[in-house]
């Protein structure tokens, strides 16, 4: 079951595994595993696939993130899901800089550990992607 992490204006962000996404019509899916052949999902109008390796942070940079964040909201979901295979490096990495760039919270790493889980951001190189993106000295 996907986990809600925060509120933005009205848009709930969750986070899960790509095992987990619900069959939520009205909901946004954002797959940071690509297009995995299971996906039972609607339509690609639901749907944003990004191809991010496993462990590693993503190749966007500030003004990219804010691009795409600014995307996102023209679409008008009430609920995004984001995931990755196991629901923690890369997803946890994803929301803590939604939650940073958003401006929820300034301590992003804690913030998403603290609601989504634990393990929540694997690797140092996410730890200080995330730095690098949000300009918040963590």
């Amino acid at each position: 079951m996907p986990k809600e992490v925060f509120e933005i204006e009205g848009i709930k962000w969750y986070g899960t595994n790509i095992y987990k996404f619900p069959n939520d019509k009205e909901g946004l899916i954002i797959s940071l595993a690509g297009y995995p052949h299971y996906f039972d999902t609607k339509s690609d109008e639901n749907l944003i696939l990004i191809d991010w390796e496993d462990m590693e942070p993503l190749d966007w940079n500030k003004n990219q993130w804010l691009e795409f964040l600014e995307h996102v909201e023209k679409m008008n979901f009430k609920r995004i899901y984001v995931g990755c295979i196991g629901g923690h490096g890369r997803t946890g990495t994803f929301l803590a800089i939604v939650s940073a760039l958003k401006k929820v919270t300034d301590n992003p790493i804690n913030f998403i550990r603290q609601r989504l889980c634990r393990h929540c951001i694997e690797t140092i190189s996410q730890e200080e992607y995330i730095r690098i993106i949000t300009g918040i000295d963590l």
